[in-house]
């Protein structure tokens, strides 16, 4: 049982606006995620946000929809709202910037858990780790623990003969959008496959 949280708080300093709420293929990156969550077979989905529009979208899709109030303290206060709010099952953690995020790789991801139980689940692409990642509950403690603009890292560090790196072929479901030319690029179809 694997519960979606997806980290929604960041401030997009080096976009210089809210990417979670620019728009591909006619929907806002945010709408993208949500729609690909909704399709698959999570427990629960929580979205944790600051923005009242990317809040408004999370219940406009039905989802559940946590207000991060205190933002500025960094990414682990969105991973920590979303798990202090789910009592049971795994964590599936998702940014929102990563608009061609797809079920497939989601789904090799939830399987790979599945074989591990109690491994951290991260996948390896190009032979870097990207998003999104799954930790099993009984790391819940020590998410709970985590402070500043880490997300799962202090964890992932504290445990690496518990992590499970999973070898993707595609690139492109794991880019993330940061910059305006990242996004212009996406726009134009200049990465490969779009």
């Amino acid at each position: 049982m694997i519960n979606a949280v997806i980290m929604a708080s960041g401030y997009s300093k080096r976009m210089g606006q809210n990417k979670l709420l620019l728009k591909y293929k006619g929907k806002t990156f945010i709408e993208t995620l949500i729609n690909t969550l909704s399709s698959l077979k999570f427990n629960k989905i929580v979205l944790v946000a600051k923005d009242e529009r990317v809040l408004s979208i999370g219940k406009e899709k039905g989802i559940i929809v946590i207000e991060n109030e205190k933002p500025y303290l960094g990414q682990s206060e969105s991973l920590k709202l979303g798990v202090e709010y789910l009592k049971d099952g795994d964590y599936m953690f998702f940014t929102g910037d990563q608009p061609l995020l797809n079920n497939k790789v989601i789904e090799i991801l939830i399987k790979e858990s599945e074989k591990q139980k109690d491994c951290i689940i991260i996948p390896k692409v190009q032979g870097h780790r990207a998003h999104p990642t799954i930790f099993p509950k009984i790391y819940r403690e020590d998410l709970l623990s985590i402070e500043g603009d880490t997300g799962g890292r202090a964890v992932i560090k504290k445990y690496p003969h518990k992590v499970k790196e999973v070898n993707m072929e595609e690139e492109l479901p794991f880019i993330d959008i940061d910059t305006n030319e990242e996004y212009l690029n996406l726009i134009k179809g200049v990465f490969k496959n779009v």
